[in-house]
């Protein structure tokens, strides 16, 4: 595969996956007790971080010999530290949203929804993955721009 498509195919799929552990751990928020949605979120977290390293993983062998060898003195490259800020921005944004609607469950409870954040879980995931899909694209640009082809 051209490394410009399959960039793009990861961006997509890491967008989706990132959105949709957002979702779910959202949605974890209903379920009884406080180990048991521990236990969710840490399954989500290490599910979806295995998930992005196999993703960079397939990224590293596809491109191995179109790689420029790094600077020694390069401690973190353009692309992934666009990544890494670009996330940052998306959290930074997303953290007063979150604060801000905290009272959001018991009013949508008070309306008469049976399961408050099973709604919220599909709108705060679905958000979180078109925010993080201009982020993923362009590290997709940036990350095949870096290639020696």
């Amino acid at each position: 595969m051209e490394p410009l498509p399959l960039a793009r195919a990861l961006a997509v799929v890491n967008a989706v996956l990132v959105g949709a552990a957002v979702g779910v751990a959202q949605r974890a928020y209903d379920a009884p007790g406080g180990s048991r949605r521990l236990r969710t979120w840490t399954v989500l977290t290490a599910g979806a971080g295995a998930g992005l390293v196999a993703s960079d993983a397939v990224w590293e062998a596809a491109t191995r010999s179109h790689a420029a060898p790094p600077a020694p003195d390069v401690v973190l490259a353009a692309p992934e530290a666009g990544l890494l800020v670009g996330h940052l921005a998306v959290v930074a944004v997303a953290a007063p949203v979150w604060l801000a609607g905290r009272g959001v469950p018991d009013r949508l409870r008070r309306r008469g929804v049976r399961r408050p954040h099973h709604l919220l879980a599909v709108a705060l995931g679905v958000s979180w993955t078109v925010a993080a899909a201009r982020v993923e694209w362009t590290h997709a640009r940036e990350r095949t721009a870096a290639l020696d082809l």
